[in-house]
């Protein structure tokens, strides 16, 4: 008997135990031979091969085919790459089926034939969860599917009032492009009736089309960047532990004062190291530049990173699992999320409340001045601000 290589040699001896239900072991086991014996010590069963040096071909040179030992329903042979190889034909016509019910597929299509290309997912409860009780903030993110079908998970996600994630919506797609993310935005907006995205803020890193296709389809909204992706270009010429942390104090700088005074001390650590990170514009991710229409001051995407963690596991599998074990997390985490809520002791949000204490702690180093009228001034440090109580705003920003 003669095989190409020591990979189909194996799988020949894996159908072979599983077919005959034998406990077989393999030793020594490597690209130039493997020797195959029962488990059984009384069995004399036993298979060689090695590589021919002639032709290069992996040949079988012993071969003793009687076996004297019981059947076992045990096989350390079958694993599960070898369960997963042997059926992904059935599993992946099961699925298609599911999929497409009697809409007319042909029953005699052949695996990897292409039968549908993007499948978007909304529910309703979520739509009318972000419209009514979320900031105006959306992330946009791509992961890849693991499993039998190979492809993209586009993801579109919000934060709720306690400055939690909210999953808005999804959809499987065969490859990350300008047209599939068109395809996704288009639903969406349309879902969420955005229109051309005024008053609303989206954050992305630079995905494949995804980009220019905001630009397109949401032309009003305010544009931010995923500021590690920016951090990770940046660093590749700027490295180093000091202009790590002076890049952070810039990003998050919450007022032009602040960004400015920290940006002067970034250029003291290289020449030309500023001119390098303002080829990124500083409107899409510098807090002191950021819109407030959002109530939302996030310089990174980290509401994506976090969902596609969460389902990592369905990631792994069949297209129609993947979706419905996504379905059920979902509805887990609204009812968690419900009760989480009832938990509340006031009407203010665990993490506002955080946010409240420790401005408060802060406030004490303040020194407050009243202008006489409806405004105070705060010095802070080397800094002074400006509080108007009407407009319940300050030139500070956080």
């Amino acid at each position: 008997m003669v095989f190409e290589s020591a990979e189909q040699f194996r799988k020949a001896v894996a159908d072979y135990s599983c077919e005959y239900k034998t406990r077989l072991k393999l030793k020594p086991n490597d690209k130039k031979r493997v020797r195959v014996k029962c488990e059984d010590k009384k069995c004399k069963w036993l298979l060689f091969a090695s590589i021919d040096k002639d032709s290069g071909d992996f040949v079988v040179k012993n071969y003793y085919l009687v076996h004297v030992c019981p059947q076992s329903a045990k096989n350390k042979l079958c694993t599960s790459k070898f369960v997963a190889e042997k059926f992904k034909d059935e599993i992946y016509l099961s699925t298609i089926y599911k999929i497409m019910g009697n809409s007319g597929i042909d029953r005699e299509s052949q695996p990897g034939k292409t039968l549908f290309v993007y499948f978007y997912v909304c529910f309703d409860t979520l739509k009318r969860g972000w419209l009514e009780g979320c900031r105006k903030i959306i992330g946009f993110d791509g992961c890849f599917l693991k499993g039998s079908c190979k492809g993209e998970l586009l993801v579109a996600v919000g934060r709720n009032g306690n400055q939690q994630m909210f999953p808005i919506t999804w959809a499987a797609v065969d490859t990350e492009t300008k047209h599939s993310w068109s395809f996704f935005l288009k639903y969406l907006i349309k879902d969420l009736n955005l229109g051309t995205g005024h008053g609303l803020t989206v954050m992305s890193d630079m995905q494949k089309g995804l980009v220019p296709t905001l630009c397109a389809l949401l032309p009003d909204s305010e544009k931010r960047r995923y500021i590690r992706h920016i951090w990770s270009n940046w660093h590749q010429l700027w490295s180093g532990e000091e202009r790590r942390k002076q890049f952070w104090r810039s990003a998050k700088s919450s007022f032009e004062v602040k960004f400015e005074d920290e940006m002067d001390k970034l250029n003291k650590l290289g020449n030309k190291i500023c001119e390098d990170l303002l080829h990124y514009e500083k409107t899409t991710w510098c807090k002191a530049y950021f819109k407030e229409h959002s109530k939302c001051d996030i310089v990174e995407n980290n509401i994506c990173e976090t969902f596609n963690s969460w389902i990592l596991v369905a990631r792994h599998k069949a297209i129609i699992t993947m979706l419905e074990e996504i379905r059920h997390k979902i509805m887990n985490r609204n009812i968690a999320m419900r009760q989480f809520a009832e938990t509340w002791i006031s009407n203010i949000s665990p993490m506002a409340r955080l946010v409240l204490e420790e401005n408060i702690d802060l406030a004490r180093f303040c020194e407050v001045r009243f202008n006489g009228d409806i405004g105070y001034e705060i010095l802070d440090g080397q800094y002074k601000h400006i509080v108007y109580i009407r407009k319940k705003t300050c030139t500070c920003r956080t």
